[in-house]
């Protein structure tokens, strides 16, 4: 047998024509026109919506699809419709577990002792009541100094630092 230009065709030629051929019968089948074939009447077909397979559809075709001898699968993949780069994303979201609950990836909490959150609340009192020592002691500063402009005298208040 030979094409056009006199030589004899190649040998995956055979192939690939049968596999075409059979995708066409099998959409006449099933009573669809094939995307690349035109429609009854000679106008072309609309192109068919996108498929959305679920992940349990998505895991029964990658197992099929890893089933196969090296040779049937790309006959497989055309069959169905589907590309190798959507084969590897499901084998990469399987090797990942993506379908069973894991626990998440990434920093692990740190494990919180009970009486830190006390802990943090007490200082934040403590410097509260620092930053209003420190108000209060301004204050009486300048309350001393309106006292010796004014000659008024102040009366003594003593401290005790030991409460």
């Amino acid at each position: 047998m030979t094409n056009q230009a006199g030589s004899m065709p190649e040998a995956g030629a055979s192939e690939r024509s049968e596999a075409s051929l059979e995708i066409f019968h099998d959409a006449e089948r099933s009573g669809e026109a094939p995307a690349s074939a035109p429609a009854e009447g000679g106008v072309e077909a609309q192109p068919r919506k996108r498929r959305k397979l679920g992940r349990v559809e998505q895991l029964r075709l990658l197992r099929e699809y890893e089933a196969l001898p090296q040779g049937e699968k790309g006959l497989f993949l055309r069959r169905l419709g589907l590309y190798t780069s959507q084969v590897s994303a499901w084998r990469k979201m399987r090797d990942e577990k993506f379908l069973k609950d894991e626990p998440k990836r990434g920093r692990k909490a740190k494990p919180m002792n009970p009486l830190a959150k006390e802990l943090a609340e007490k200082d934040r009192q403590l410097r509260k009541a620092q930053k209003r020592i420190e108000l209060l002691e301004k204050v009486m500063e300048i309350q001393k100094k309106i006292s010796e402009i004014t000659g008024i005298p102040l009366k003594a208040v003593e401290i005790d630092e030991n409460d």
